[in-house]
């Protein structure tokens, strides 16, 4: 069954709805990796791991019976927001289009959220850095309409400006090398970096992680199941590197390869019951390099506490030792 299209007005602006129920997901995943637009957290092979709990509608954007865009758009009451169960959201855009265009498309959206009651539309979007190689005609259209809500931090690596083939010409900071050579010298041959692929290495990483996590009063976004969901349902996009010492996790990191240019490091965890001095760094270094060969440009490190929380200073010295750069990520909200 094709999309429903559930509003049409002037002319040449369709809003379609795509009907996950009765058409094959890959028809909406194929196109955006296709494209190579935005990242993959706008896929609904990522956004079912919700299941139920959160109600996300598909849209596409046609002009002139041509497909121009996607948004995924969760709705919580009277409000939606692309998207609430995701870090980045906005509109995957596959044709440019005009300043008209885009304010038509403004208008017509606009109208299809009234249609459905809604009073408040908010978008997460990502920074200009990690998709500078997307067409964001849309995406920028609908900031100038739009006011900032909430204002985050990222940290990332730029590949280009380092070189972590070899460690002494990499301009990781000093203190950084010394552990990371510490780790080298006195474990690493007994260690290996593999990718994890069975569900009791994921619950042995997943237990790290939650002791980590408990050290600052926070819990995991995902659960168990949600990794092992992600990381079978999207094996190329999503991925947990562990560095194992003597056959046990002592250090782990999820990937989410965001699109072709950009990875983002999530959930860094370290075990606690070993605690070799250097692991982590020693991964996040070995991680490095491998994306840098595979000619990524820049690995997102992620913010180092939401809004309005206590800084986090011990993960920011983290970060910081990897020379990285930092660009703002924000929340745009309008009112209906």
């Amino acid at each position: 069954m094709p999309p429903i299209c559930i509003y049409a007005v002037k002319k040449l602006i369709n809003i379609l709805e795509f009907d996950i129920k009765e058409s094959p997901r890959e028809l909406w995943d194929d196109i955006f990796f296709k494209n190579n637009q935005q990242t993959v957290f706008s896929t609904i092979k990522f956004l079912a791991y919700h299941k139920d709990s959160i109600e996300t509608s598909y849209l596409k954007i046609l002009n002139n019976n041509e497909l121009v865009a996607q948004i995924p758009v969760m709705f919580k009451s009277n409000d939606a927001i692309s998207h609430g169960g995701a870090t980045y959201g906005g509109f995957s855009q596959y044709k440019k289009l005009s300043k008209n265009q885009c304010e038509n498309i403004f208008n017509n959206f606009i109208n299809f959220l009234k249609q459905k009651n809604i009073v408040s539309f908010s978008i997460k979007i990502p920074p200009k850095t990690f998709v500078k190689n997307s067409i964001d005609d849309l995406n920028n259209y609908f900031m100038t309409k739009m006011k900032i809500k909430e204002q985050e931090e990222t940290s990332f690596v730029t590949l280009s400006q380092q070189d972590f083939s070899d460690l002494d010409s990499s301009s990781i900071r000093r203190n950084h090398k010394r552990d990371i050579r510490y780790f080298e010298q006195n474990y690493s041959s007994l260690s290996e970096i593999k990718r994890i692929t069975n569900k009791n290495d994921l619950l042995d990483y997943y237990n790290i992680l939650l002791d980590n996590l408990a050290k600052f009063n926070k819990k995991p976004t995902h659960s168990f199941d949600d990794l092992w969901y992600l990381t079978n349902t999207l094996p190329k996009s999503i991925w947990i590197d562990a560095l194992i010492y003597k056959d046990s996790i002592i250090s782990g990191i999820t990937n989410f390869k965001l699109n072709k240019y950009v990875n983002y490091f999530f959930y860094g965890s370290n075990s606690y019951s070993t605690n070799i001095k250097g692991s982590m760094k020693y991964l996040y270094f070995k991680s490095l390099a491998s994306l840098q060969a595979e000619g990524y440009q820049y690995i997102d490190f992620g913010i180092d506490s939401k809004q309005n929380e206590k800084a986090n200073d011990s993960l920011r010295s983290f970060k910081d030792g990897f020379n990285v750069d930092h660009e703002n990520r924000y929340l745009y909200f309008l009112e209906i």
